[in-house]
């Protein structure tokens, strides 16, 4: 007899029927881990050779752009001193073309004194005047007497480099001259102690002829009657750092290496011992 299709057959005793309750094992396992941890060490390790790489380019910017920066503030301050000492070569030529002479080296009172520097003199002639008008002329005291405090205090600006770093309202300057104490057949600076010359007595020409030097290294009180020798000012001219400068009876202003040879430097000193100078530069 055919069976019926839609008959159960009989379980066993105790038996899940068939088709009913839950399926035996899960039909669904678990997802597999996203990686998601990896992912995150993976960009924080990006992020890490970024942050280094950036760094390193700071750094070598940084070691590029510091000497660039440096060496454009000391190119600054070396045009400013330039331009202090065309200021005090200009007040010469001023002061020469007033009295038709230059100014001495210092001033001599009555008793044969030196009361003070040849700076005093340009006063007038580099917006000072009230300076000037200050000092006692009728006594001619030193400049370091009670009676002439003025010439006691803060050197006027020009007189001082600004390489030199000084203190505010410092008294010290770094300007001189160079003088000689008596005159010589030939061979003699622009400036002779105890006497005034004129620009015609450079017959080495004005523009081969030092008329003022500025050292950084070397400062005295700028209205202290102190001028430097040729061989005085060649020594301080070793303690200067790979140059110094000078102005030229020109006007002009140049820097010279401190390398400079003696005979080079007393040719360029001297106003008339007719050397044939070959003038060193400096970059």
């Amino acid at each position: 007899m055919p069976q019926d299709p839609f008959q159960f057959s009989p379980q066993p005793q105790g038996a899940r029927p068939q088709g009913f309750g839950p399926p035996q094992g899960n039909p669904y396992p678990a997802p597999a881990p996203s990686g998601g941890g990896s992912t995150m060490k993976i960009v924080l390790i990006i992020l890490g050779v970024i942050l280094v790489l950036g760094l390193l380019i700071c750094g070598v910017l940084a070691a590029l752009l510091i000497p660039a920066v440096s060496a454009a503030r000391d190119a600054a301050k070396r045009m400013q001193d330039q331009n202090n000492l065309k200021q005090i070569a200009l007040a010469v030529h001023n002061y020469e073309a007033t009295y038709k002479k230059m100014p001495a080296p210092f001033a001599i009172n009555s008793k044969g004194e030196k009361v003070w520097s040849w700076s005093v003199s340009l006063l007038p002639f580099c917006e000072s005047s009230s300076t000037y008008s200050q000092i006692d002329f009728t006594n001619m005291q030193p400049w370091d007497a009670p009676g002439n405090s003025v010439l006691q205090g803060p050197a006027p600006f020009y007189l001082q480099s600004i390489q030199a770093n000084l203190p505010p309202g410092s008294r010290e300057a770094n300007v001189f001259i160079i003088s000689a104490p008596t005159k010589v057949q030939r061979g003699n600076p622009v400036f002779i102690d105890g006497t005034h010359t004129n620009f015609a007595d450079v017959h080495d020409g004005l523009s081969n002829t030092i008329l003022a030097i500025m050292l950084v290294k070397h400062t005295a009180p700028w209205a202290a009657p102190q001028t430097l020798t040729a061989d005085e000012a060649y020594q301080l001219i070793q303690n200067e750092d790979k140059y110094f400068q000078v102005a030229i009876c020109d006007g002009s202003v140049i820097s010279l290496p401190v390398t400079i040879d003696k005979a080079t430097f007393d040719a360029m000193v001297s106003r008339d011992g007719g050397e044939s100078v070959i003038v060193p530069s400096y970059p």
